[in-house]
């Protein structure tokens, strides 16, 4: 999975820098007018019925070991392009970024090339009768998978970033997570112009 980040960010990379490439000597950033098109969100929920819906409710909001969604160095958030890393994805992290995508939908901006964005979150819920995670097996559960993908390009500073993460909860049938894999700090690639 990390190194799959590293492709698309090194693919990011390359197309801005052949972008730049092209630039002429001189070339001066221009406003660019407040374009939600440029700036996109994502959000898909997907259980077959209203118990799965409330099991990713509930995956959502599980509490990381860390106590945060981000990820924190030396008491400080970790920040790529203005924004925090995050550590798990959960409601906060997804409320969070879009929040974030819709302050960038407003925004005008002084660039040489016009910035986006986007943000594309998905979680699912399944029943199964048996599931084994990190050597332990659990009976009669339900398993969340989410997974948060957040890009930003030429944003701040004239550079760029991606977040993937993905999520795994356990959950019993009274609604109480059993496990989590998934909630980690890492570290992002970022590019800069």
């Amino acid at each position: 999975m990390k190194q799959h980040g590293f492709i698309v960010a090194g693919a990011l990379f390359l197309s801005v820098c052949g972008l730049y490439g092209a630039m002429e000597a001189g070339s001066q950033p221009r406003d660019w007018p407040a374009n939600p098109k440029r700036h996109t969100i994502s959000i898909t929920r997907d259980a077959s019925d209203e118990l799965g819906r409330k099991m990713i409710e509930v995956a959502e909001t599980a509490r990381p070991e860390s106590g945060q969604w981000w990820t924190v160095s030396d008491g400080q958030p970790v920040m790529k392009c203005g924004l925090k890393t995050p550590h798990a994805v959960t409601k906060g992290a997804l409320e969070y970024y879009t929040s974030k995508i819709r302050e960038f939908q407003k925004k005008t901006w002084r660039q040489y090339s016009e910035p986006s964005s986007s943000l594309v979150y998905k979680a699912t819920a399944e029943r199964k009768p048996e599931f084994a995670l990190n050597g332990i097996t659990f009976k009669d559960v339900f398993i969340v998978n989410m997974s948060l993908h957040v890009s930003v390009a030429l944003v701040v500073d004239m550079g760029g970033t991606t977040f993937r993460k993905s999520r795994t909860v356990v959950i019993d049938r009274n609604g109480v997570p059993q496990a989590i894999a998934g909630d980690a700090d890492e570290t992002f690639p970022m590019w800069m112009m």
